[in-house]
């Protein structure tokens, strides 16, 4: 499997590495919004983790153009700010699930199933 992490916090980003990536998983971390979009194309991902407060473009705008590049992106949404009316925009754009950094130990369950 191939996941992107979109994260502004390195340290993040390793902790998401170590709960989805296996052996033989590729995992590209992305500190932006831009780069994701930027480097989507030429890696592929299986699945996106993607963190909502991003410097730049936030996880939303990115959500958006990676659905306008890939309509099927399987998308993740991560974040510290858990709300109904984040839930619900991440729902009406398309994300697959949305997860609360303060719960991931259900995340792997979540992605899309190995091939």
């Amino acid at each position: 499997m191939r996941y992107m992490i979109v994260d502004d916090n390195a340290r993040m980003r390793g902790v998401l590495r170590l709960l989805v990536g296996r052996r033989g998983d590729e995992v590209l971390e992305c500190s932006s919004g831009e780069e994701a979009l930027q480097r989507y194309d030429v890696f592929h991902p299986d699945a996106v983790l993607l963190d909502v407060e991003l410097k730049g473009i936030d996880g939303f705008e990115t959500l958006r153009k990676l659905k306008k590049l890939d309509p099927g992106a399987r998308v993740l949404i991560v974040t510290n700010y858990d709300s109904p009316l984040y839930r619900k925009q991440a729902a009406d754009e398309g994300a697959l699930a949305f997860v609360s950094k303060d719960d991931l130990t259900n995340i792997a369950s979540l992605l899309p199933p190995r091939s």
